[in-house]
């Protein structure tokens, strides 16, 4: 269980890393490749992300993953994306992500509540996709690397929300600009949703073929 938890703190820094190359790299497309790195490091090392572990305990006939572990998986991202954002914040990349990050948190606190959850179901399922695309096609094939680098891409450039993402954007805000408890709503919306278009894809999937 332990190593359970410490595998999805990691998934959270991986996406964390790719969240700073989104914020510092001021051409939105850039940014969005960039964003990509830190899905397939949790891919290549088959980290315990959420939105990798939901599809995949629905679509996986090994049943790879229950219950338990997605509870795990939400603890541990959770955990993960809060250290990343404290840490990111001491750093002199705070001053560099600190305009960006306004924009994308306030972006999130002036939308409405269906939007952000539609948003999150339409992100669990790229996600998802991504990560099927993967167990189809395997992790050293360029076929798999390239559909996950395109969905992965394909849904910052859209913004759609991805808790895991946002956990990371709203503690780093709380930091260096000011705590909303509006944005814990959001967070619960966003992981419901992510979690909805996660079971969704794989399903669907699983049903298909």
């Amino acid at each position: 269980m332990l190593n359970k938890f410490l595998s999805a703190v990691m998934a959270a820094f991986y996406v964390a890393l790719g969240a700073i190359c989104f914020l510092i790299i001021p051409n939105p497309i850039v940014a969005s490749c960039f964003f990509a790195v830190g899905i397939l490091l949790v891919i290549n090392f088959h980290n315990f992300l959420l939105t990798r572990v939901v599809p995949l305990s629905v679509y996986s006939k090994d049943k790879d993953y229950n219950a338990l572990d997605i509870f795990i998986t939400i603890l541990g991202n959770i955990a993960g994306s809060g250290i990343a954002g404290i840490l990111i914040s001491l750093t002199r990349s705070a001053n560099a992500i600190s305009d960006k990050l306004n924009t994308v948190v306030n972006a999130r606190l002036n939308d409405n509540y269906l939007s952000i959850f539609i948003l999150a179901i339409l992100c669990g399922m790229m996600v998802a996709y991504s990560c099927l695309a993967v167990k189809k096609h395997g992790n050293n094939s360029f076929a798999g690397i390239f559909y996950c680098w395109l969905f992965i891409s394909a849904f910052v450039f859209c913004g759609y929300e991805h808790v895991v993402a946002d956990v990371f954007f709203f503690v780093t805000y709380s930091v260096l600009f000011e705590f909303k408890l509006s944005l814990l709503l959001i967070l619960l919306i966003v992981l419901i949703g992510n979690m909805i278009g996660g079971f969704l894809s794989g399903f669907l999937e699983k049903k298909r073929s």
